[in-house]
């Protein structure tokens, strides 16, 4: 018998069409995010637009009559700041309907789907698409509470399931398409074995390491057939330190692949269990992660937006290269 769960507090209110306070402030400071963006778009297309003037104008007052230097002026300044008009005026209209929604203060309902979409959840009520940055679903049917205008999801009451399956079939397979594994090597591995996924994971991870081998190769041998133009011994020591740098990167790559190879020969995999968080890192680049106590698995996109929070989970991996090969929710 599907349970549904008692109603929580912002659905409550929702219902009653209320918002909680909660709620006022997240609308509140999404209202202060989308007029800045507006502002700060707004300004540098305005500043760009004066320098293009200004820069027309003492070129008319100089005499020239150079149509190709206008051209480029206005190429190279001129049309970003018409696409920035463009973006500002983007942020500008959803200023604008996220205000008349929260000073409204009307909240609609309507049954529909949350359903994995490829790169992340998607909501839809009666062929409209909803939007739920404060929400983390598992897919399965909703009833949601949602402001008119902007399509923003306050708040969601869980329904009985459909005839697709149960809302942990469709996180399974929504997990599976997103960390790129199948769903039937599921069966192996909670048996602890890999099975017939051996092949595509040592390929998988040969892949970049053979790659990188080959333009390490062909750029090497083009530096060394310009070194042999010039015949410098300078410009050989050069590409000895090229060389020797190139080696270190392939075998640390190469490294990498032979522990999964080790696994996938042992065809053995290790399992944990428990609440598993994900962590965004942004630094120089994005890096997306799992972790669930010392574990941390590096994961991209997709697989970040396919986690529903609060859920126990069953991991999978292999103990050498300790790569996450498997995940699903714990029964």
């Amino acid at each position: 018998m599907f349970d549904i769960p008692p109603l929580l507090p912002d659905t409550a209110a929702n219902r009653s069409g209320q918002f909680t306070d909660w709620q006022r402030q997240r609308l509140r400071n999404n209202l202060w995010g989308l007029g800045l963006w507006t502002i700060l778009f707004l300004g540098i297309a305005a500043l760009m637009l004066i320098i293009v003037v200004m820069g027309l104008l003492s070129a008319q007052t100089a005499g020239s009559d150079s149509g190709a230097w206008h051209s480029a002026f206005f190429l190279f300044i001129g049309a970003p700041s018409l696409g920035l008009l463009a973006v500002a005026a983007q942020f500008g209209f959803k200023f604008i309907i996220t205000w008349q929604d929260v000073s409204e203060g009307r909240i609609e309902q309507g049954d529909g789907e949350a359903a994995w979409g490829g790169s992340n959840y998607r909501a839809e009520v009666t062929g409209r698409k909803l939007s739920w940055p404060d929400l983390s679903l598992a897919p399965g049917p909703y009833r949601f509470y949602y402001l008119p205008r902007t399509g923003r999801v306050l708040s969601a009451e869980k329904l009985a399931p459909g005839a697709r399956g149960t809302a942990d079939d469709e996180l399974r397979a929504a997990l599976a398409q997103a960390n790129k594994f199948k769903l039937g090597a599921l069966a192996d591995m909670r048996a602890g074995r890999i099975g017939a996924a051996r092949g595509d994971l040592v390929r998988s991870a040969w892949v970049a390491p053979g790659l990188t081998t080959v333009f390490m190769g062909g750029f090497l041998a083009f530096v060394r057939w310009a070194i042999s133009i010039n015949n410098n011994g300078a410009s050989w020591a050069f590409l000895l330190v090229l060389a020797f740098v190139a080696l270190i990167i392939v075998a640390g790559m190469a490294w990498g692949a032979v522990n999964v190879t080790r696994d996938a020969l042992a065809d053995k995999v290790l399992t944990a269990q428990g609440v598993v968080r994900r962590e965004i890192l942004r630094g120089k680049y994005v890096s997306f992660y799992y972790r669930l106590d010392r574990l941390s698995f590096n994961i991209g996109a997709a697989a970040y937006n396919a986690l529903v929070d609060g859920r126990v989970y069953r991991l999978y991996y292999l103990p050498h290269a300790e790569k996450l090969v498997g995940i699903e929710p714990a029964e």
